[in-house]
This record gives C-alpha cells, sequence and structure tokens, in this order.
C-alpha cells in the first residue's frame, strides 16, 4: 500500500513539475517575441545604417514605415520627456 501511494505522490509530484515547465518555458516564449518585436525596429534601423541593405530585399514598404513611425515615436516621446523636465 505504502508503495502505491509513493507511486501517485511521484506521479503528481513530475505532473506538477512538468506543467511549471511548460508555463515557464511559454512566459520565456512570450517575453522573446515581444522583446523581439519591441526591438525589430532598432534593429533594421542599425542594419540599414550600417550598409546592411539586404535586409530590404524581404521586407515591404508596410514593415519600413512602421519602423519609421515606431522610432517616430520614440524620439517624440524622448524629446516631450526632455521639454517636460526642463519645464520644471
Amino acid at each position: 500500500m505504502f508503495s502505491a501511494l509513493w507511486d501517485l505522490f511521484t506521479c503528481a509530484a513530475r505532473a506538477l513539475f512538468d506543467l511549471g515547465g511548460a508555463v515557464v518555458r511559454l512566459a520565456f516564449h512570450l517575453l522573446s517575441a515581444l522583446a523581439g518585436a519591441l526591438l525589430w525596429p532598432l534593429k533594421a534601423l542599425w542594419a540599414l545604417l550600417f550598409g546592411d541593405w539586404s535586409t530590404l530585399a524581404t521586407w515591404t514598404p508596410a514593415y519600413l514605415a512602421v519602423c519609421l513611425l515606431v522610432l517616430a515615436a520614440l524620439a517624440g516621446l524622448l524629446l516631450y520627456s526632455r521639454w517636460k523636465k526642463g519645464k520644471q
């Protein structure tokens, strides 16, 4: 009877660890995707500034427009924060 209870306990513990590992992997994948989406315009700009024009071959003009809009928004936020800081 003790061995059956021990087997039940080990199976439950293994299932919990498998579930915990899957949740942690999912969280890391989501964070990685979010970081990739947020840093994509900077990566594209870096490549274009330093002469890697091959990145333009697979991108449509819409991707480049989104890249420029995101960078313009970031620059606008930076300028706005400096303006507000200087006003105080």
